[in-house]
C-alpha cells in the first residue's frame, strides 16, 4: 500500500499512512499523510466489489454529488486512492451533540442528497457485484439472513414451514413496493462523513435498483442513533418533499409502504448484528443489539403484521424484557 502511494504522489513527498480500524467489512483502509493533505487508500482483493465501487464514484462525479472521486487505482485493482472526508461521521455527531437544529439540519441536508443522488444518478445497474435489483430473491435473502444469523441464536420454539410461507409471501409483496431507483443499501449515519457542516456519502458499493424508501429507512431507524419518533415522522415527511420535486409519488401510499420497508431493514440489521456480534465477536454489533429490539418494540406499537401472525409472533416473543436484557 505505501508503494503505491509513493508511487502516485512521488518519493520526494513526506508520506506516512495510519490504518483505519475496519468496520463491518474486511477491507483494508488507511489515511495517507502527503505533505499537508490527507487522502484515503483502500486495499480489497474483491475486485469485482472495487468495480462496483469505481463505476458508481465515476457516475456520482459526473453528477456532482457528495461522494468521493477516486483518484487512482493500481493495475490489479485491488488498491485506490480517494477524497478524505475526516472522520467525523453523522452517528458520532448525533450521539455527541444530541437532538438538537444543528444535527437534525445535518439530516435533512444528507436525506435532500440522497434523494438527488437516488433519482438522478444515470446508474449502469449492470455493473453491481451482487444483485442488480431489490427483488423477492434479495429480499428472501436479507429474511433469512435474520433467521439463520439471530432468531436460531434464541430459544424460540416456531413453525419453520409457516415462518417460510410468510416470507415467500412478504418478499412478493416488497418486490411491488415503488418506486425503484437507485438503493444505496446502506445509507447509515456510519456512511455519512460530516465535513465543514455538509454531508458526503461513502461505502456505497453494495447498491442496486430498489425501492427508495429503503435508505430512508436505514438511516432513521439506525439502532445507535435512537432518533425520536418526532423526527423519524418530519424526516419522513421532508424526504417526500424532497422525492416530489423530481418525480410523481402518491405520499400516503409512499408512507405505507415506507413502514413495511422500515420492517425489512430492521430484521436485516438484527441478522447482521447476530452474524458480526455473535459469531465474530465485534462489540460495536454486540452493543447494537438491544437497541436493535427495541426498534422492534417501537415499530410494532404502530404498525401491524395481521397477513403474517407466525413473524408477528416471532418479533412478539423475540422483544420479551429478558430477550433483551440477556443482551444488554
Amino acid at each position: 500500500m505505501i508503494e503505491f502511494v509513493k508511487k502516485y504522489f512521488g518519493e520526494d513527498k513526506s508520506i506516512r499512512l495510519e490504518t483505519i480500524a475496519k468496520a463491518g467489512s474486511d477491507r483494508e483502509y488507511a489515511r495517507a499523510f502527503v505533505d499537508d493533505k490527507t487522502y484515503i487508500v483502500c486495499e480489497s482483493s474483491n475486485i469485482k466489489e472495487n468495480e462496483t465501487f469505481f463505476s458508481f464514484s465515476k457516475t456520482f462525479a459526473e453528477n456532482k454529488l457528495p461522494t468521493p472521486i477516486v483518484l487512482v487505482i493500481n493495475s490489479t485493482k485491488t488498491i485506490y486512492i480517494q477524497d478524505d472526508f475526516g472522520d467525523v461521521n453523522l452517528l458520532s455527531v448525533v450521539m455527541e451533540k444530541g437532538y438538537n437544529d444543528e444535527v437534525k439540519n445535518l439530516y435533512k441536508k444528507a436525506i435532500a442528497s440522497l434523494a438527488k443522488l437516488q433519482i438522478q444518478s444515470n446508474i449502469n445497474y449492470g455493473d453491481c457485484f451482487l444483485a442488480k435489483q431489490f427483488d423477492h430473491y434479495a429480499v428472501l435473502a436479507d429474511l433469512n439472513y435474520f433467521k439463520y444469523y439471530f432468531l436460531d441464536f434464541l430459544p424460540i420454539d416456531y413453525n419453520k414451514y409457516e415462518l417460510n410461507k410468510e416470507f415467500e409471501q412478504l418478499s412478493i409483496l416488497i418486490e411491488k413496493i415503488e418506486p425503484h431507483y437507485f438503493m444505496y443499501r446502506d445509507f447509515q449515519g456510519r456512511n455519512i462523513m460530516v465535513k465543514n457542516k455538509i454531508p458526503y456519502f461513502i461505502d456505497f458499493q453494495g447498491g442496486m435498483k430498489g425501492p427508495i424508501q429503503y435508505d430512508l429507512a436505514s438511516l432513521l431507524w439506525q439502532a445507535k442513533a435512537k432518533l425520536p419518533v418526532e423526527w423519524k415522522n418530519e424526516l419522513l415527511q421532508f424526504y417526500m418533499q424532497e422525492v416530489s420535486t423530481m418525480i410523481k409519488i402518491n405520499k400516503e401510499q409512499f408512507a405505507t409502504d415506507y413502514s413495511t420497508i422500515v420492517l425489512i431493514r430492521l430484521l436485516q440489521v438484527l441478522g447482521a448484528y447476530g452474524l458480526r456480534g455473535v459469531i465474530e465477536k465485534r462489540p460495536h454489533f454486540l452493543s447494537s443489539i438491544p437497541q436493535g429490539l427495541e426498534n422492534i418494540v417501537e415499530w410494532k406499537q404502530t404498525y401491524e403484521l395481521k397477513k403474517f401472525p407466525i413473524l408477528n409472533e416471532i418479533l412478539t416473543a423475540i422483544t420479551q424484557p429478558e430477550i433483551i436484557q440477556k443482551f444488554k
